[in-house]
């Protein structure tokens, strides 16, 4: 018996809850791509209106955190397509994309930030 006496209302309540909050670590997932992708723009913007160093010299970092874009944007809708059961795991292995894509970024801010 559930603690208002009423366990399938209780269920139904819990599994919309659960639903609610896994629809929002979707949406603050896919804004952390986002941020990811709007960063390596400003990268790109910042290192054209310098202009003391060559795409060329950045192309390859950017190309490399496109790519690492890409592979959270894949793995976003794998954990959207995931069953329930399957949702934990592929929720890890996004958070693990998405880790990696923070640190690329960062790192490719800090980098570009430094005086040559």
């Amino acid at each position: 018996m559930g603690i208002f006496g009423d366990d399938l209302g209780q269920d139904e309540r819990l599994d919309e809850l659960e639903r609610q909050v896994r629809r929002l670590v979707e949406e603050v997932q896919q804004l952390t791509v986002d941020l990811g992708v709007t960063r390596t723009e400003l990268l790109r913007a910042r290192l054209d209106l310098k202009q003391s160093v060559r795409t060329a010299d950045i192309d390859p970092a950017i190309s490399a955190l496109n790519d690492l874009a890409a592979r959270s944007r894949a793995a976003l809708r794998g954990a959207r397509d995931a069953g329930d059961d399957q949702w934990r795991s592929i929720q890890a292995d996004l958070e693990a994309v998405l880790d990696e894509l923070r640190r690329e970024v960062d790192a490719a801010w800090v980098q570009e930030s430094q005086p040559s």
